[in-house]
Protein backbone atom coordinates (compact mmCIF):
# COMPACT_ATOMS: atom_id res chain seq x y z
CA UNK A 1 0.00 0.00 0.00
CA UNK A 2 1.04 3.26 -0.75
CA UNK A 3 -0.41 7.23 0.40
CA UNK A 4 -1.33 9.79 -2.03
CA UNK A 5 -1.13 12.57 0.08
CA UNK A 6 -0.22 14.94 -2.18
CA UNK A 7 -2.87 18.14 -1.80
CA UNK A 8 -2.77 19.23 -5.31
CA UNK A 9 -3.92 15.43 -6.61
CA UNK A 10 -6.72 15.56 -3.91
CA UNK A 11 -8.30 18.50 -5.14
CA UNK A 12 -7.48 17.38 -8.83
CA UNK A 13 -10.06 14.04 -7.68
CA UNK A 14 -12.24 16.16 -5.60
CA UNK A 15 -12.41 18.37 -9.41
CA UNK A 16 -13.00 14.67 -11.03
CA UNK A 17 -15.75 13.52 -9.25
CA UNK A 18 -17.72 16.80 -9.78
CA UNK A 19 -17.31 16.66 -12.77
CA UNK A 20 -18.17 12.71 -13.18
CA UNK A 21 -21.54 13.45 -10.86
CA UNK A 22 -22.81 16.26 -13.11
CA UNK A 23 -22.37 14.78 -15.94
CA UNK A 24 -24.13 11.18 -14.71
CA UNK A 25 -26.89 13.37 -13.29
CA UNK A 26 -27.38 14.79 -16.73
CA UNK A 27 -27.37 11.74 -19.03
CA UNK A 28 -28.75 9.33 -16.27
CA UNK A 29 -31.06 11.83 -14.33
CA UNK A 30 -34.54 9.27 -14.65
CA UNK A 31 -32.71 6.56 -13.21
CA UNK A 32 -31.61 8.06 -10.72
CA UNK A 33 -34.90 9.25 -9.85
CA UNK A 34 -35.67 5.64 -9.52
CA UNK A 35 -33.09 4.91 -6.96
CA UNK A 36 -34.69 7.64 -4.64
CA UNK A 37 -37.48 5.22 -4.69
CA UNK A 38 -35.36 1.95 -4.28
CA UNK A 39 -35.59 -0.56 -1.26
CA UNK A 40 -32.57 1.01 -0.34
CA UNK A 41 -34.12 4.28 0.14
CA UNK A 42 -35.95 3.25 2.60
CA UNK A 43 -32.59 2.44 5.15
CA UNK A 44 -30.95 5.57 4.59
CA UNK A 45 -30.45 8.67 2.20
CA UNK A 46 -29.45 8.16 -1.43
CA UNK A 47 -26.39 10.19 -1.53
CA UNK A 48 -23.38 11.16 -4.26
CA UNK A 49 -21.37 7.86 -3.24
CA UNK A 50 -24.70 5.87 -4.59
CA UNK A 51 -25.04 8.18 -8.03
CA UNK A 52 -21.26 7.49 -8.48
CA UNK A 53 -21.09 4.30 -8.44
CA UNK A 54 -24.49 3.64 -10.22
CA UNK A 55 -23.41 6.01 -12.83
CA UNK A 56 -20.08 4.34 -13.44
CA UNK A 57 -22.16 0.70 -14.05
CA UNK A 58 -24.19 2.99 -16.60
CA UNK A 59 -20.73 4.03 -17.96
CA UNK A 60 -19.30 0.82 -18.25
CA UNK A 61 -22.51 -0.90 -19.65
CA UNK A 62 -22.42 1.47 -22.17
CA UNK A 63 -18.37 0.77 -22.96
CA UNK A 64 -19.11 -3.34 -23.40
CA UNK A 65 -22.15 -2.32 -25.89
CA UNK A 66 -19.08 -0.37 -27.88
CA UNK A 67 -16.94 -3.01 -28.04
CA UNK A 68 -19.57 -5.36 -29.60
CA UNK A 69 -20.49 -2.63 -31.95
CA UNK A 70 -16.88 -2.37 -33.10
CA UNK A 71 -16.48 -5.45 -33.91
CA UNK A 72 -19.52 -5.17 -36.16
CA UNK A 73 -21.89 -6.72 -34.27
CA UNK A 74 -23.69 -6.76 -30.73
CA UNK A 75 -24.60 -11.32 -31.35
CA UNK A 76 -21.34 -11.84 -29.27
CA UNK A 77 -23.52 -10.27 -26.15
CA UNK A 78 -26.90 -11.22 -27.11
CA UNK A 79 -29.38 -8.65 -27.55
CA UNK A 80 -28.50 -6.54 -25.10
CA UNK A 81 -32.19 -5.40 -23.37
CA UNK A 82 -33.45 -2.12 -23.71
CA UNK A 83 -34.40 -1.94 -19.65
CA UNK A 84 -30.51 -2.55 -18.94
CA UNK A 85 -30.56 0.86 -17.16
CA UNK A 86 -33.83 -0.12 -15.31
CA UNK A 87 -32.16 -3.35 -14.61
CA UNK A 88 -28.52 -1.90 -13.03
CA UNK A 89 -30.67 0.54 -10.81
CA UNK A 90 -32.99 -2.26 -9.44
CA UNK A 91 -29.37 -4.42 -8.52
CA UNK A 92 -27.84 -1.46 -6.69
CA UNK A 93 -31.44 -0.75 -4.99
CA UNK A 94 -31.76 -4.09 -3.72
CA UNK A 95 -28.20 -5.09 -2.97
CA UNK A 96 -27.59 -5.29 0.74
CA UNK A 97 -24.12 -4.74 -0.32
CA UNK A 98 -24.93 -0.97 -0.69
CA UNK A 99 -25.82 -1.12 2.86
CA UNK A 100 -22.86 -2.49 4.11
CA UNK A 101 -19.81 -2.03 1.20
CA UNK A 102 -17.94 0.76 -0.20
CA UNK A 103 -18.86 0.27 -3.42
CA UNK A 104 -15.99 1.43 -5.84
CA UNK A 105 -15.47 0.70 -9.61
CA UNK A 106 -12.24 -0.76 -10.20
CA UNK A 107 -10.35 -0.21 -14.20
CA UNK A 108 -8.79 -3.85 -14.14
CA UNK A 109 -9.56 -7.33 -12.90
CA UNK A 110 -6.70 -6.98 -10.71
CA UNK A 111 -7.21 -3.02 -9.66
CA UNK A 112 -6.94 -0.97 -6.49
CA UNK A 113 -9.87 0.96 -4.72
CA UNK A 114 -9.17 3.87 -2.28
CA UNK A 115 -9.57 4.51 1.24
CA UNK A 116 -9.28 7.90 3.07
CA UNK A 117 -6.24 8.44 5.49
CA UNK A 118 -5.00 10.80 7.96
CA UNK A 119 -1.22 10.82 8.57
CA UNK A 120 1.06 13.79 10.18
CA UNK A 121 2.40 16.68 8.06
CA UNK A 122 4.99 17.17 11.03
CA UNK A 123 6.61 15.36 14.37
CA UNK A 124 5.11 15.84 17.76
CA UNK A 125 5.37 13.79 20.45
CA UNK A 126 6.10 9.69 19.74
CA UNK A 127 4.29 10.47 16.24
CA UNK A 128 6.70 11.33 13.59
CA UNK A 129 6.55 12.86 10.06
CA UNK A 130 4.16 11.24 7.72
CA UNK A 131 3.38 8.79 9.94
CA UNK A 132 -0.03 7.13 9.47
CA UNK A 133 -2.28 8.00 12.46
CA UNK A 134 -5.57 6.55 11.19
CA UNK A 135 -7.24 5.17 8.13
CA UNK A 136 -10.47 3.48 6.77
CA UNK A 137 -8.32 0.25 6.32
CA UNK A 138 -5.89 0.02 9.32
CA UNK A 139 -5.88 0.47 13.36
CA UNK A 140 -5.44 4.07 14.41
CA UNK A 141 -2.07 5.18 15.76
CA UNK A 142 -2.59 7.90 18.60
CA UNK A 143 -0.56 10.77 19.46
CA UNK A 144 0.66 10.28 23.20
CA UNK A 145 1.43 13.76 24.67
CA UNK A 146 -0.55 15.30 21.77
CA UNK A 147 0.54 18.71 22.65
CA UNK A 148 3.94 19.10 23.31
CA UNK A 149 4.15 22.88 24.44
CA UNK A 150 5.38 22.71 27.41
CA UNK A 151 9.11 23.40 28.41
CA UNK A 152 10.77 22.87 31.59
CA UNK A 153 14.33 23.93 32.63
CA UNK A 154 15.81 22.63 35.91
CA UNK A 155 19.12 24.93 37.42
CA UNK A 156 21.21 24.06 40.19
CA UNK A 157 22.02 26.85 42.36
CA UNK A 158 25.57 27.96 43.14
CA UNK A 159 26.93 28.88 46.48
CA UNK A 160 26.57 32.20 47.32
CA UNK A 161 24.78 33.20 43.90
CA UNK A 162 21.38 35.11 43.48
CA UNK A 163 20.80 35.78 40.04
CA UNK A 164 19.73 33.16 37.32
CA UNK A 165 19.39 33.17 34.08
CA UNK A 166 16.64 31.17 32.17
CA UNK A 167 16.40 30.67 27.67
CA UNK A 168 13.77 28.80 26.26
CA UNK A 169 14.81 30.06 22.85
CA UNK A 170 11.07 30.71 21.70
CA UNK A 171 7.85 32.20 22.11
CA UNK A 172 6.15 31.41 25.45
CA UNK A 173 2.78 32.04 26.70
CA UNK A 174 1.95 35.01 29.13
CA UNK A 175 1.01 33.96 32.36
CA UNK A 176 2.12 31.01 31.87
CA UNK A 177 5.77 30.75 33.63
CA UNK A 178 5.56 29.14 37.00
CA UNK A 179 8.87 29.12 38.80
CA UNK A 180 9.32 25.93 42.06
CA UNK A 181 12.46 25.40 44.09
CA UNK A 182 13.16 23.37 47.01
CA UNK A 183 14.83 26.41 48.69
CA UNK A 184 13.15 26.80 52.18
CA UNK A 185 12.86 30.24 54.09
CA UNK A 186 11.58 29.58 57.30
CA UNK A 187 8.35 26.99 56.99
CA UNK A 188 8.00 28.35 53.64
CA UNK A 189 9.15 27.45 50.26
CA UNK A 190 10.14 30.01 47.42
CA UNK A 191 8.12 30.15 44.11
CA UNK A 192 6.52 32.26 42.19
CA UNK A 193 4.51 33.08 38.44
CA UNK A 194 4.90 35.62 35.74
CA UNK A 195 2.18 38.39 35.91
CA UNK A 196 1.51 38.48 32.14
CA UNK A 197 3.27 41.44 32.02
CA UNK A 198 7.13 40.55 31.68
CA UNK A 199 7.44 40.41 35.62
CA UNK A 200 8.19 37.68 37.64
CA UNK A 201 6.45 37.95 41.38
CA UNK A 202 6.36 35.30 44.60
CA UNK A 203 7.59 34.65 47.39
CA UNK A 204 11.75 35.03 47.93
CA UNK A 205 11.74 35.69 44.48
CA UNK A 206 11.31 37.82 41.51
CA UNK A 207 12.49 38.28 38.04
CA UNK A 208 11.88 39.07 34.17
CA UNK A 209 10.91 37.80 31.39
CA UNK A 210 10.48 38.33 27.63
CA UNK A 211 7.39 36.24 26.63
CA UNK A 212 8.93 37.16 22.46
CA UNK A 213 12.29 35.33 22.96
CA UNK A 214 11.82 33.25 25.87
CA UNK A 215 14.95 34.69 27.82
CA UNK A 216 14.33 35.61 31.86
CA UNK A 217 16.22 35.87 34.86
CA UNK A 218 15.36 35.44 38.54
CA UNK A 219 16.72 36.73 41.68
CA UNK A 220 16.71 35.51 44.74
CA UNK A 221 15.72 37.17 47.72
CA UNK A 222 19.07 35.70 49.50
CA UNK A 223 22.03 33.15 48.26
CA UNK A 224 21.12 29.81 48.53
CA UNK A 225 23.35 26.94 49.24
CA UNK A 226 25.43 24.98 46.14
CA UNK A 227 23.15 22.19 44.61
CA UNK A 228 19.64 23.51 45.47
CA UNK A 229 17.44 23.50 42.40
CA UNK A 230 15.16 26.15 40.40
CA UNK A 231 12.63 24.45 38.02
CA UNK A 232 11.08 26.93 35.68
CA UNK A 233 8.49 25.39 33.59
CA UNK A 234 6.73 27.37 30.63
CA UNK A 235 3.54 27.10 28.03
CA UNK A 236 5.19 27.69 24.24
CA UNK A 237 2.43 29.52 22.23
CA UNK A 238 2.51 27.01 19.22
CA UNK A 239 0.67 29.73 16.86
CA UNK A 240 3.79 31.77 16.99
CA UNK A 241 6.40 29.10 16.88
CA UNK A 242 4.18 27.39 13.86
CA UNK A 243 4.84 23.94 16.01
CA UNK A 244 1.12 22.48 16.71
CA UNK A 245 0.90 19.48 15.55
CA UNK A 246 -0.29 19.02 11.98
CA UNK A 247 -2.24 16.49 10.03
CA UNK A 248 -2.72 15.76 6.48
CA UNK A 249 -5.64 13.95 4.75
CA UNK A 250 -4.62 11.97 2.01
CA UNK A 251 -5.72 8.81 -0.11
CA UNK A 252 -4.57 5.04 0.34
CA UNK A 253 -4.97 1.86 -1.88
CA UNK A 254 -5.71 -1.49 -1.55
CA UNK A 255 -5.28 -4.33 -4.14
CA UNK A 256 -8.02 -6.08 -5.24
CA UNK A 257 -8.57 -9.05 -7.45
CA UNK A 258 -12.13 -9.26 -9.08
CA UNK A 259 -13.53 -13.13 -9.99
CA UNK A 260 -16.19 -13.65 -12.63
CA UNK A 261 -19.63 -14.71 -11.53
CA UNK A 262 -22.33 -16.19 -14.19
CA UNK A 263 -25.72 -17.19 -14.02
CA UNK A 264 -27.81 -18.99 -16.76
CA UNK A 265 -31.58 -18.83 -16.65
CA UNK A 266 -33.60 -20.92 -18.79
CA UNK A 267 -37.82 -20.80 -19.11
CA UNK A 268 -39.92 -22.84 -21.60
CA UNK A 269 -41.99 -20.71 -24.05
CA UNK A 270 -45.11 -23.12 -23.26
CA UNK A 271 -44.16 -22.38 -19.62
CA UNK A 272 -44.33 -18.61 -20.18
CA UNK A 273 -47.70 -19.03 -22.02
CA UNK A 274 -49.38 -21.09 -19.33
CA UNK A 275 -47.80 -18.46 -16.42
CA UNK A 276 -49.04 -15.31 -18.33
CA UNK A 277 -52.54 -16.22 -19.16
CA UNK A 278 -52.94 -17.56 -15.43
CA UNK A 279 -50.99 -14.85 -12.84
CA UNK A 280 -50.42 -12.45 -15.74
CA UNK A 281 -46.46 -12.60 -15.37
CA UNK A 282 -44.13 -13.24 -18.30
CA UNK A 283 -41.58 -15.48 -16.94
CA UNK A 284 -39.13 -13.33 -18.97
CA UNK A 285 -39.69 -10.94 -16.58
CA UNK A 286 -39.87 -12.91 -13.89
CA UNK A 287 -36.47 -14.23 -14.38
CA UNK A 288 -35.03 -11.47 -14.52
CA UNK A 289 -35.27 -10.65 -10.75
CA UNK A 290 -34.54 -14.24 -10.27
CA UNK A 291 -30.89 -14.14 -11.98
CA UNK A 292 -30.22 -10.27 -10.14
CA UNK A 293 -31.41 -11.64 -6.86
CA UNK A 294 -29.91 -14.90 -7.00
CA UNK A 295 -26.19 -12.91 -7.88
CA UNK A 296 -26.55 -10.24 -5.22
CA UNK A 297 -27.03 -13.22 -2.68
CA UNK A 298 -23.79 -14.78 -4.03
CA UNK A 299 -21.99 -11.41 -3.57
CA UNK A 300 -23.11 -10.81 -0.54
CA UNK A 301 -22.27 -14.61 1.07
CA UNK A 302 -18.60 -14.16 -0.06
CA UNK A 303 -18.79 -10.85 1.61
CA UNK A 304 -20.36 -12.66 4.69
CA UNK A 305 -17.43 -15.43 4.05
CA UNK A 306 -15.09 -12.45 4.51
CA UNK A 307 -16.46 -11.06 7.76
CA UNK A 308 -16.36 -14.58 8.92
CA UNK A 309 -13.22 -15.27 8.78
CA UNK A 310 -11.73 -11.65 9.87
CA UNK A 311 -13.32 -11.40 13.33
CA UNK A 312 -10.33 -11.04 15.40
CA UNK A 313 -10.67 -13.29 18.68
CA UNK A 314 -11.49 -10.50 20.98
CA UNK A 315 -14.74 -9.22 18.93
CA UNK A 316 -16.30 -12.14 19.50
CA UNK A 317 -19.50 -12.57 21.93
CA UNK A 318 -21.84 -14.79 23.13
CA UNK A 319 -25.36 -14.58 24.63
CA UNK A 320 -27.32 -17.47 26.19
CA UNK A 321 -31.06 -17.47 25.35
CA UNK A 322 -31.96 -19.30 29.19
CA UNK A 323 -29.17 -18.17 31.92
CA UNK A 324 -31.36 -20.85 34.19
CA UNK A 325 -34.31 -22.54 34.57
CA UNK A 326 -35.38 -19.58 36.38
CA UNK A 327 -34.64 -16.98 33.93
CA UNK A 328 -37.37 -16.82 31.32
CA UNK A 329 -36.96 -15.88 27.71
CA UNK A 330 -38.81 -12.51 28.11
CA UNK A 331 -36.45 -11.50 31.16
CA UNK A 332 -33.50 -12.52 29.31
CA UNK A 333 -34.06 -11.03 25.74
CA UNK A 334 -32.69 -7.57 26.85
CA UNK A 335 -29.44 -8.59 27.65
CA UNK A 336 -28.88 -8.40 24.07
CA UNK A 337 -28.89 -4.77 24.06
CA UNK A 338 -25.42 -5.20 26.08
CA UNK A 339 -24.19 -7.74 23.94
CA UNK A 340 -24.92 -5.13 21.13
CA UNK A 341 -23.41 -2.54 23.15
CA UNK A 342 -19.93 -4.48 23.32
CA UNK A 343 -19.68 -4.95 19.61
CA UNK A 344 -19.39 -1.34 19.66
CA UNK A 345 -16.90 -1.11 22.30
CA UNK A 346 -14.45 -3.15 21.32
CA UNK A 347 -14.47 -1.87 17.51
CA UNK A 348 -14.12 2.19 18.95
CA UNK A 349 -11.09 0.14 21.45
CA UNK A 350 -8.94 -1.61 18.60
CA UNK A 351 -10.17 1.07 15.17
CA UNK A 352 -10.54 4.59 17.11
CA UNK A 353 -13.99 5.32 16.09
CA UNK A 354 -17.20 3.04 14.78
CA UNK A 355 -19.38 0.91 16.17
CA UNK A 356 -21.75 -2.17 14.83
CA UNK A 357 -24.18 -0.24 12.77
CA UNK A 358 -24.89 -2.69 10.40
CA UNK A 359 -26.18 -6.61 11.78
CA UNK A 360 -26.25 -9.35 9.77
CA UNK A 361 -28.22 -11.62 11.58
CA UNK A 362 -28.97 -15.65 10.67
CA UNK A 363 -32.85 -16.25 10.75
CA UNK A 364 -33.11 -17.50 14.62
CA UNK A 365 -30.74 -14.50 15.54
CA UNK A 366 -32.63 -12.07 13.68
CA UNK A 367 -36.16 -13.24 15.35
CA UNK A 368 -34.40 -12.58 19.10
CA UNK A 369 -33.43 -9.05 17.34
CA UNK A 370 -37.14 -8.52 16.39
CA UNK A 371 -38.53 -9.09 19.66
CA UNK A 372 -36.18 -5.89 21.17
CA UNK A 373 -38.63 -3.11 22.14
CA UNK A 374 -38.47 -0.22 19.78
CA UNK A 375 -37.59 -2.97 16.57
CA UNK A 376 -38.64 -0.94 13.23
CA UNK A 377 -40.17 -3.33 11.01
CA UNK A 378 -38.84 -2.18 7.42
CA UNK A 379 -39.35 -5.54 5.40
CA UNK A 380 -38.15 -5.73 1.89
CA UNK A 381 -38.72 -8.95 0.17
CA UNK A 382 -36.25 -10.37 -2.21
CA UNK A 383 -34.15 -14.00 -2.20
CA UNK A 384 -31.49 -14.64 0.01
CA UNK A 385 -30.19 -11.81 2.12
CA UNK A 386 -32.57 -9.05 2.63
CA UNK A 387 -33.55 -5.72 4.47
CA UNK A 388 -35.23 -6.84 8.17
CA UNK A 389 -35.50 -3.62 9.74
CA UNK A 390 -33.61 -1.21 12.49
CA UNK A 391 -33.04 -1.49 16.31
CA UNK A 392 -31.29 1.09 18.07
CA UNK A 393 -30.59 2.67 14.59
CA UNK A 394 -28.58 -0.39 13.65
CA UNK A 395 -29.47 -1.75 10.28
CA UNK A 396 -30.97 -5.30 10.32
CA UNK A 397 -30.08 -7.40 7.45
CA UNK A 398 -31.27 -10.97 7.74
CA UNK A 399 -29.01 -14.02 5.75
CA UNK A 400 -30.42 -17.42 5.68
CA UNK A 401 -26.67 -18.27 4.15
CA UNK A 402 -25.07 -17.88 8.03
CA UNK A 403 -25.30 -19.97 11.03
CA UNK A 404 -28.48 -19.44 11.75
CA UNK A 405 -27.89 -18.40 15.67
CA UNK A 406 -25.01 -16.30 14.39
CA UNK A 407 -24.62 -12.04 14.48
CA UNK A 408 -22.00 -10.07 12.89
CA UNK A 409 -21.78 -6.66 13.23
CA UNK A 410 -19.87 -4.70 11.78
CA UNK A 411 -18.85 -0.83 10.83
CA UNK A 412 -20.08 1.58 7.40
CA UNK A 413 -19.63 4.90 7.73
CA UNK A 414 -21.41 7.73 5.91
CA UNK A 415 -18.77 8.28 3.10
CA UNK A 416 -18.02 6.15 0.09
CA UNK A 417 -14.18 5.28 1.53
CA UNK A 418 -15.10 4.38 5.14
CA UNK A 419 -16.46 1.31 6.37
CA UNK A 420 -15.14 -2.86 6.95
CA UNK A 421 -15.27 -4.16 3.67
CA UNK A 422 -15.95 -3.63 -0.10
CA UNK A 423 -17.36 -4.19 -3.27
CA UNK A 424 -15.60 -3.66 -6.12
CA UNK A 425 -16.80 -3.65 -9.17
CA UNK A 426 -14.69 -4.02 -12.56
CA UNK A 427 -17.89 -5.35 -15.20
CA UNK A 428 -21.21 -4.33 -13.71
CA UNK A 429 -24.28 -6.71 -13.66
CA UNK A 430 -25.00 -7.77 -17.33
CA UNK A 431 -27.67 -9.56 -18.68
CA UNK A 432 -28.23 -11.01 -22.20
CA UNK A 433 -31.51 -10.73 -23.71
CA UNK A 434 -32.91 -13.77 -25.61
CA UNK A 435 -30.45 -15.94 -26.39
CA UNK A 436 -31.14 -19.18 -28.80
CA UNK A 437 -32.86 -22.31 -27.48
CA UNK A 438 -30.58 -24.58 -25.05
CA UNK A 439 -29.32 -27.83 -26.96
CA UNK A 440 -30.91 -26.55 -30.40
CA UNK A 441 -34.43 -26.56 -28.38
CA UNK A 442 -35.93 -23.68 -30.25
CA UNK A 443 -38.88 -23.46 -27.30
CA UNK A 444 -36.12 -23.20 -24.74
CA UNK A 445 -35.07 -19.71 -24.00
CA UNK A 446 -32.24 -18.71 -22.00
CA UNK A 447 -30.85 -15.56 -20.26
CA UNK A 448 -27.65 -15.40 -18.84
CA UNK A 449 -26.56 -12.55 -16.02
CA UNK A 450 -22.70 -12.01 -15.02
CA UNK A 451 -20.86 -9.60 -13.37
CA UNK A 452 -17.00 -8.94 -12.53
CA UNK A 453 -16.39 -7.88 -8.72
CA UNK A 454 -14.41 -8.51 -5.47
CA UNK A 455 -16.03 -8.41 -2.39
CA UNK A 456 -13.93 -8.63 0.99
CA UNK A 457 -13.38 -7.17 4.45
CA UNK A 458 -10.51 -4.16 4.25
CA UNK A 459 -10.51 -3.90 8.25
CA UNK A 460 -11.45 -6.79 10.72
CA UNK A 461 -10.78 -4.03 13.36
CA UNK A 462 -14.45 -3.08 12.40
CA UNK A 463 -16.34 -6.52 13.08
CA UNK A 464 -17.61 -8.35 15.38
CA UNK A 465 -19.84 -11.75 16.23
CA UNK A 466 -21.99 -12.75 18.87
CA UNK A 467 -22.95 -16.28 19.34
CA UNK A 468 -26.54 -17.38 20.28
CA UNK A 469 -27.19 -20.71 22.35
CA UNK A 470 -29.60 -21.71 24.70
CA UNK A 471 -27.04 -22.31 27.37
CA UNK A 472 -24.52 -19.72 28.71
CA UNK A 473 -20.95 -19.42 26.95
CA UNK A 474 -18.04 -19.65 28.96
CA UNK A 475 -16.59 -16.39 29.59
CA UNK A 476 -19.02 -14.23 28.65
Amino acid sequence: MSILSDAKYMQTQKASRDIKLRNYERKYGSWFSQLQESKLAKYRPIDENDFIALGDKFQKMDELIQIAESQGTVDALGRLPIIKYDFLTYQHGTNPLSLVASNQSVEEPAGSILFKSVYASNSRGDVQEDEQLFSANQSPKYYKQFAVNDGVAVIDTVANQKEYEFDFGEAILKNSVSVRTDIQVGATVLNGRDDGYGYIQGFGLQGTVNTETGKGVITLIEAPEAGKKITIQVSKDVEKTGNAAKIGIGLRRKEVKCEEITLIGEFGLFQDYAIYKKVGVKADDDLIVDLSNAINFELFNRFNDAIIAAVPKSHKFGWARHKSEYTTYGQNVPEIYRKLSQLDAVMHQDAGRGKANVIIAGTNATADLTCLEGFESIETDGYGAVLKGKVQGRTVITNPGIDKDMIYGIYKGAQGFDGAGYLAVFMPFYLSDLLPGSGGNNIKRERVAATWAATGIAVPEFTASLAITEEPVPGN
